[in-house]
């Protein structure tokens, strides 16, 4: 999509351990990175979706690599203390 609110599908698949591949829009770039835990697209690329899944298929070792960490750093990433902390500091600073 070219809009999205928060991106909670996207999270929800990190955390499961699946590689994902979506446009670069609201706040997927804000909680993933790109090749390191997930691929961005550009949404003005029409080909940059299917071009990003044909990226993973082609190559096992990435699609692991990333859904690895995935997995891993979107739990470290939308956790509950995380959230609180950052909260308290936009209030108190």
């Amino acid at each position: 999509s070219l809009y999205e609110g928060f991106g909670l599908p996207p999270a929800e698949a990190m955390a499961c351990s699946c590689s994902v591949v979506g446009n670069a829009v609201a706040a997927f770039p804000e909680f993933s990175i790109h090749e390191k835990n997930a691929i961005h697209c550009n949404p003005d690329d029409i080909n940059a979706l299917y071009e990003g899944v044909c990226s993973l298929i082609d190559d096992r070792d990435k699609l692991k690599r990333i859904s690895f960490a995935a997995s891993e750093d979107i739990k470290k990433i939308l956790n509950w203390d995380n959230s609180v902390n950052r909260f308290e500091e936009i209030i108190f600073n």
